[in-house]
């Protein structure tokens, strides 16, 4: 039940994401609760989601997944992969170790340096859940992280 309730919170965030590009949105704020495992995986589907929309990669180093029963853009590029597969070793570890507070995705002009926009995603950590696991937070901590796009 528990694991239902992750995937179908993780499907209305994508949902609600997805929505709020499409109108066009400067800003938005969107709130995720999950285990640490559930809000890992919601980053790497985000980040691609936002190189893929953005155009920052070709289309065809996409593939479309299934995951929450809707459809996402998953990159096939190699080396991108392998750059992500490492950062979200990094934040996982980080979330288990409740050191992450915010993780910035910048996009930015190639030739000017001038950022372009900006994703920024508040994480707070429930200490609660954390000290019944006896300070560990052991892929079941509670997570909630706010994403705001400017």
């Amino acid at each position: 039940v528990k694991r239902a309730l992750e995937r179908a919170d993780a499907a209305t965030l994508e949902r609600d994401m997805a929505q709020e590009q499409q109108r066009g949105a400067t800003s938005s704020a969107i709130t995720l609760r999950g285990s640490t495992e559930l809000v890992t995986e919601f980053f790497g589907y985000a980040v691609n989601t936002i190189l893929y929309q953005r155009g920052v990669y070709p289309a065809e180093e996409f593939e479309r997944k299934k995951k929450y029963g809707l459809g996402v853009m998953v990159t096939n590029e190699p080396k991108l992969k392998e750059y992500l597969v490492a950062v979200l070793e990094r934040v996982n570890a980080w979330l288990m170790e409740k050191d992450l507070k915010k993780l910035v995705l910048v996009l930015a002009d190639a030739k000017t340096g001038e950022t372009l926009e900006r994703w920024t995603f508040d994480v707070e950590t429930d200490a609660e859940i954390v000290d019944e696991n006896g300070g560990d937070a052991n892929g079941t901590t509670t997570t909630t992280t706010t994403t705001t796009t400017t």
